[in-house]
């Protein structure tokens, strides 16, 4: 298995397989190097130019090269769009970004579009959106876990959760009317009641407005109109994720 996370988060994660591995023959050890990422609607497209045998399912990998550098490839749909993963060597990044750009005509962008798609597509965040206090099922994170495999750490819990309980809280989108980006930890009301709070939120160009983030109380889920405390401005409620997939 290969795990990628933010360099901030590595030594969290290398401790936390650890502290799993009792009396099991595995080694976890870490691969320095950095993801460029492919996102789209013509990802595969363009992407052919250099690789005619691209990994198809979510997360398949395939080995292939660039210029004699290993690449790996991986197929990345999580924000509802064609996309790709290209993991490369700690020194190798920078010219697979500018090769990519100059020979796929794909264009350059900063992080502040990635964090976009990620709301729109509702992918929360480990440190921003959630931490060690939330079950998986509250956070949009359902499709990460696998209901019919053996023992694993926290299944009894999760298996309460999704058949005999609900959780206390759900990960849910706004959509703001007014042109103001609410701030994360933000308040939510109904009918002057605090229901929940904002995690995330950014301007959405394809929306047409602020968007965020925000932990609902479970008996509010099915609320429509919701306000934001700080500023009184009003939200609609939706689920995740905002923008609709476009693959």
């Amino acid at each position: 298995f290969r795990i990628l996370c933010r360099s901030d988060f590595r030594g969290k994660a290398m401790r936390a397989l650890s502290r799993f591995i009792v009396t099991d023959d595995v080694e976890v050890r870490e691969l320095p190097g950095s993801a460029v990422g492919v996102i789209g609607p013509l990802s595969s497209q363009r992407l052919s130019r250099a690789w005619q045998a691209l990994p198809q399912k979510p997360f398949a990998q395939a080995e292939a090269s660039l210029e004699g550098r290993p690449v790996l490839l991986v197929r990345d749909t999580r924000f509802g769009l064609d996309g790709y993963q290209l993991w490369v060597g700690p020194d190798c990044k920078a010219f697979c970004a500018d090769w990519i750009a100059q020979h796929c005509d794909c264009a350059a962008v900063d992080s502040e579009v990635l964090e976009i798609l990620r709301i729109e597509a509702g992918i929360p965040t480990a440190g921003v959106d959630y931490d060690e206090s939330n079950l998986p099922l509250e956070c949009n994170l359902e499709h990460a876990l696998n209901f019919t495999k053996g023992c694993y750490t926290g299944q009894e819990i999760i298996a309460r959760v999704t058949y005999r309980a609900s959780v206390s809280r759900k990960l849910m989108g706004l959509l703001v009317k007014q042109d103001t980006i609410p701030t994360p930890g933000e308040e939510i009301l109904f009918q002057n009641r605090v229901i929940g709070r904002v995690t995330s939120a950014v301007q959405s160009p394809r929306l047409g407005g602020p968007i965020a983030l925000a932990y609902i109380e479970k008996e509010f889920l099915s609320v429509s109109e919701v306000e934001l405390k700080s500023s009184g401005t009003g939200a609609e409620m939706r689920p995740l994720p905002l923008a609709p997939p476009n693959l």
